[in-house]
C-alpha cells in the first residue's frame, strides 16, 4: 500500500518527548513477574499510580466456567476524548499461564516483558499530542483463550482504527511482528519495515504470528499488528515452524528453544536480556508516534 511514508518518517525521525520510569525494564518486569494474576493487575495499578495515571478497570466474567470466574482488564487513556479519527489500541496481556496443578508460571518473558515494555510506552507517550484518541490496554485472561481482549473489542470494535500487540520480550536483537497475511495489516506493516530500515534494525515480517491477543481484533476485522523480540535463529525457525508447513526443512517434532520456556515453569526474568526489551520499546515508540499521523486509508 503507497500512502505518505515520507510524512510518517519525519514524524518517527525527531525524537519524543519522554518523561521516563526512575528504573529500567528489568526492574518493571521484576514487579509484574512471579505473581498470581490478580496480584500483577495491581501491581500495575501501582506501577501506573506512580506515573500519576489512573486506569479505568474493565470488568468481565467467563459465563462459561463452572463457577463462574472473574477478569479485569486496566485501560489507560490519553489524546482526544472524540473517536472521529477512531481509537488506536496498544495492548499487551498482563496475566500468566496456570498450570493443572494450579501454581502459575512466573510469566516473565511471556507476558510480564510485554506489560512492561506497555508501561513504559504510556510514561514516555503520556504527554505526547496525540491525533487519535489511544488506549493503553493490559488484558487480563489471555491464557484463557483471549477471554479479555474478546471482551474489550465487542465492546469496542466500531470505534477502533488499528490494534497493536506486544507479546514476548526475550533476549536477541531480531524484531518480528505480523500478520502479513491480513490483507487490513498491510499499511501497519509497511511502516514497521519502513522504521527498520530506517533505523537499521534487523526485522522480520511473519504472515502468521503465534497466537495473542491480535487475533481477537482481527476477528472483528480490526487491522492490527503484533510484536516480539527473539535471538535472530530463533525467528527464523519460528518462521519456518508457522508459515513453511511441510517445506520449513525442520526435523520431526522440532521446535525453537523459546516454546520451551514459554507455559512452563522454565519462564523466569533471568533469561530476558534487558538491551533486548530497550530495543523493542524503542522501536514501538517511534512505531506508535507514527501510526497515529495516519487516517481512514489504513482501513
Amino acid at each position: 500500500m503507497k500512502y505518505t511514508l515520507a510524512l510518517l518518517l519525519l514524524v518517527s525521525s525527531f525524537s519524543v518527548q519522554s518523561q521516563i520510569l526512575e528504573q529500567g525494564l528489568l526492574e518493571t518486569i521484576g514487579e509484574i513477574e512471579g505473581r498470581e494474576n490478580l496480584a500483577r493487575v495491581q501491581a500495575a495499578e501501582q506501577i501506573l499510580e506512580r506515573m500519576g495515571i489512573s486506569p479505568v478497570r474493565q470488568d468481565f466474567e467467563f459465563k462459561n466456567r463452572a463457577p463462574p470466574a472473574n477478569g479485569t482488564n486496566l485501560i489507560s487513556r490519553f489524546g482526544p476524548s472524540n473517536a472521529d479519527e477512531g481509537i488506536l489500541v496498544i495492548g499487551a496481556h498482563i496475566d500468566a499461564v496456570v498450570f493443572r496443578d494450579g501454581s502459575y508460571s512466573d510469566g516473565a518473558i511471556d507476558n510480564a516483558a510485554g506489560s512492561a515494555i506497555l508501561l513504559h510506552l504510556i510514561d514516555r507517550l503520556k504527554s505526547h499530542e496525540f491525533k487519535h484518541p489511544v488506549e493503553f490496554v493490559l488484558f487480563d485472561s489471555e491464557e484463557l483463550g483471549l477471554v479479555g481482549s474478546r471482551h474489550y473489542a465487542e465492546q469496542e470494535n466500531d470505534q477502533i482504527f488499528a490494534m497493536v500487540n506486544i507479546d514476548i520480550g526475550l533476549s536477541g536483537s531480531t524484531v518480528f511482528f505480523g500478520p502479513s497475511s491480513f490483507p487490513k495489516s498491510e499499511a501497519l506493516i509497511d511502516l514497521s519495515l519502513s522504521l527498520c530500515a530506517e533505523q537499521t534494525t534487523n526485522c522480520v515480517a511473519f504472515p502468521q504470528m503465534p497466537p495473542g491477543d491480535d487475533r481477537s481484533f482481527r476477528a472483528k476485522d480490526i487491522p492490527n499488528i503484533s510484536f516480539a523480540v527473539l535471538p535472530e535463529k530463533q525467528v527464523h525457525q519460528l518462521w519456518l515452524l508457522m508459515n513453511a508447513g511441510d517445506d520449513s526443512g525442520l526435523a520431526e517434532n522440532f521446535a525453537p528453544e523459546i516454546l520451551s520456556l514459554i507455559h512452563t515453569p522454565n519462564d523466569k526474568i533471568e533469561l530476558i536480556d534487558e538491551e533486548s526489551v530497550t530495543l523493542l520499546l524503542n522501536h514501538l515508540e517511534s512505531y506508535i508516534v507514527s501510526l497515529d499521523q495516519m487516517t481512514s486509508p489504513i482501513k
